[in-house]
């Protein structure tokens, strides 16, 4: 039986990655042989009755351990406090990497930064994308340039799988520009997620006579928009007959307090925070509309989404990335540079007439049972591996001697044959190996 290492952030964690791990492990113990590596000794000991847990120090691994395993998985998304030691992990033993976002400037400025090593930062920013993007780098460190700018310019993506022997993604955009940018084995698997039965298509009970209940929640950074959600609230002449709670972490709760004051919507307005999993599904059951609004995306699925679904609530989204490609009759579309009129357009429709709405998030919920089984998803990611374990060490090997050349250039004399310069790339790679 194929046996892995997977690497992952373990609940409590609070990201969905962990919960990612969890819809999936069931499903991959029944095909595989699986332990999870984790740097958190306070992960939930419920775990460990399902599956092996290793608690590991990135400066410390037991490295005799590991490699007797068959194929290593490493969970990489953006942000650096879940994903730093995975990723350097992952630079030294090559293995599986499963790219839950495929924008990762901020993991590696949130790397670089918490280090202490701008300079290095810098360096990989000349490495991947040339002089201007050092440059650019040094004004975006010293605050001139802003982030969503330099996230969508130079993603710094490569850099995660610098020492990848394939790699995986949850979205068809993904896997596009994945396959433009690497040489690896690459394998397009939706994100799982099981359809509760608890959850009814018909459910009435989210309705209310006067007031409607809107709902956001998650990792709400600043790309979540909800400063914009705020002001179409707070704008909207029948603001009055909604209200809006919010759930999860806010990356400035507290500017994002004075704001509901400052709009008057301190009525209307609750800040919930985090909640125990029970407490937010029962609020999901009760909400009549999400909003999942993302600028800039990070490339990536999205498991609030799949979860929004579970609960057959319609939602708005931001149409960029995966969210350009799903279906209109599974989510509405706020368009970015709309955003106020369209939210005030969906609120007054909803209020007008809430059936249309309530079709949507029952197409959101059949599409998640087509596409999203943790059965399916375990079943693709298990046959993926194998082919990886196959596939010989050549692309990665070709990525990295295309890589070398032009450093090898400037060693050597002008007329040197490039087909010389590869041979000795070739070399190096192979002894390096």
């Amino acid at each position: 039986m194929l046996k892995l290492s997977w690497f992952s952030p373990l609940l409590p964690a609070k990201t969905d990655i962990a919960h990612y791990t969890m819809r999936l492990l069931p499903a991959l113990l029944s095909r595989c042989d699986l332990e999870l590596w984790t740097t958190d000794k306070d992960f939930d000991p419920t775990i460990s009755q399902i599956a092996k847990v290793n608690v590991y120090d990135s400066e410390q691994l037991d490295w005799a351990k590991l490699c007797q395993t068959d194929l290593i998985v490493y969970n990489i998304g953006n942000n650096h406090e879940f994903h730093q030691d995975i990723w350097l992990v992952s630079q030294r033993c090559p293995g599986l990497v499963i790219l839950h976002d495929l924008k990762l400037q901020g993991l590696f400025t949130g790397i670089y930064r918490s280090n202490q090593q701008r300079e290095d930062y810098l360096n990989k920013m000349l490495y991947y994308y040339g002089a201007d993007a050092q440059i650019i780098g040094r004004l975006f460190e010293e605050g001139q340039i802003s982030e969503k700018f330099v996230v969508e310019k130079f993603p710094l993506t490569p850099l995660a799988l610098a020492n990848a022997r394939g790699v995986v993604c949850h979205s068809r955009y993904a896997y596009q520009q994945l396959l433009g940018i690497n040489y690896l084995p690459t394998s397009y698997i939706p994100l799982p997620y099981a359809v509760p039965t608890g959850h009814s298509h018909s459910s009435t009970s989210r309705i209310s006579e006067t007031i409607h209940r809107l709902i956001v929640f998650g990792y709400l950074g600043t790309n979540r928009r909800l400063e914009v959600i705020l002001e179409a609230l707070a704008s909207f002449p029948r603001r009055s007959e909604f209200c809006l709670d919010i759930y999860g972490q806010v990356w400035d709760a507290d500017y994002i307090q004075q704001r509901i004051q400052d709009l008057e919507l301190t009525e209307l307005v609750q800040i919930r925070g985090f909640v125990p999993e029970e407490e937010l599904e029962q609020a999901l059951d009760q909400a009549d509309l999400a909003f999942n609004l993302r600028y800039p995306t990070m490339g990536e699925a999205s498991a609030s989404q799949l979860r929004i679904w579970s609960h057959s609530l319609p939602s708005f989204v931001t149409p960029v990335g995966w969210y350009e490609g799903l279906s209109p009759d599974t989510v509405i579309p706020i368009r970015l540079d709309h955003e106020l009129e369209d939210i005030h357009y969906h609120l007054q429709g909803y209020l007008d007439n809430p059936d249309p709405y309530k079709s949507v998030g029952i197409a959101g919920r059949n599409r998640l049972a087509e596409h999203h089984s943790p059965e399916t998803c375990a079943e693709q990611l298990v046959e993926f591996a194998q082919e990886v374990l196959k596939a010989p060490l050549f692309p990665t090997m070709q990525y990295l001697m295309d890589r070398t050349v032009p450093e090898i250039r400037k060693w050597t004399p002008e007329n040197c044959p490039t087909a010389t310069l590869q041979g000795l790339a070739k070399a190096v790679h192979f002894l390096t190996y």
